[in-house]
């Protein structure tokens, strides 16, 4: 295989894990509270990425750093804990075809905070293509009706889990440490907070075949797909390629949402869907070209 074959192999991976996760979500809160599923699926994750820097220590390719680079990991726990129990909180009141769509428009958040923390303003462009993804994510939840209730405390969770998602990455981007080990000490602390949450609600823990979807997210909603993914930038020929097979991943996720759940995908989601896709795309081309535009202005 070419890079540009192994490259594409592993952006695919990434994908397919993406896409599968929102119908995990569901099945795990069948069975489980939302505290006990961030316990178990931060606990997996945070395993995974120990795996990955005892491997990168062994051959001799984790740098040193200073105590004070991992303070923003240390930070970053409460806030990926906080965020997901915000998320499945979200799920458990609302369809998978409802929840999903409006939590992906928390890149459209990210491309807010980023434009905020570098100082950059926003084109008349962007904003008009940030309000069409937002009304597609309306469009989704008024929608939503025809197949039952849409709880109002459920849109309001899933507005909240669009805030602090691209918090946790802001605080990612700002950091000096190895990725993957900003995700361990993350992790770890989320994964601490979330055990301690688990014994102060005093349920009664499922058999471990019920647990085994939350296992599964530790693998592949919080640790293989970053790893794949960033092996799929590093292979590349065409970064720009790549950016934009994320777009599949919500349609994609409807498919298993009706496979496995059986909810039955109405035309509004759909359309829903197009409207945020499209938008979050066209106002990320948008925020690229004004960056090239500006970083030639810089160099004249």
């Amino acid at each position: 295989m070419t890079n540009a074959h192994r490259s594409l192999f592993f952006a695919s991976l990434t994908i397919l894990s993406w896409s599968t996760v929102s119908t995990a979500f569901k099945l795990s809160l069948a069975a489980m509270t939302p505290l006990q599923m961030i316990a178990v699926s931060m606990t997996v994750g945070g395993l995974v990425f120990a795996l990955v820097l005892a491997v990168a220590a062994l051959r001799g390719e984790l740098h040193s750093f200073r105590s004070s680079d991992a303070a923003g990991a240390v930070i970053a726990g409460p806030v990926i804990a906080v965020y997901y129990f915000v998320l499945f909180q979200g799920y458990s009141l609302l369809p998978a075809q409802v929840a999903q769509p409006i939590n992906y428009t928390w890149s459209i958040v990210l491309a807010i905070m980023l434009c905020v923390a570098h100082r950059e303003p926003l084109s008349v462009r962007q904003v008009f293509w940030m309000l069409t993804a937002w009304a597609g994510a309306a469009l989704i939840a008024a929608g939503g009706r025809d197949i039952g209730h849409i709880s109002p405390a459920g849109i309001g969770l899933m507005i909240f889990s669009t805030l602090l998602f691209p918090l946790f990455w802001l605080l990612s981007d700002r950091s000096r440490l190895p990725q993957a080990l900003f995700m361990l000490i993350s992790f770890t602390g989320a994964a601490a907070l979330s055990w301690a949450g688990v014994l102060w609600e005093g349920r009664p823990f499922p058999e471990m075949a019920t647990i085994l979807p939350a296992v599964y997210l530790g693998f592949f909603e919080l640790s293989l797909p970053y790893l794949f993914w960033g092996k799929a930038l590093r292979l590349a020929d065409s970064v720009a390629l790549l950016g934009t097979l994320p777009m599949i991943v919500p349609f994609l996720a409807l498919f298993w949402i009706h496979l496995f759940l059986g909810e039955t995908i109405l035309l509004t989601t759909i359309l829903g869907l197009t409207f945020i896709v499209a938008g979050t795309f066209l106002q990320a081309r948008e925020g690229r070209k004004r960056h090239a535009a500006s970083s030639r202005a810089d160099r004249d």
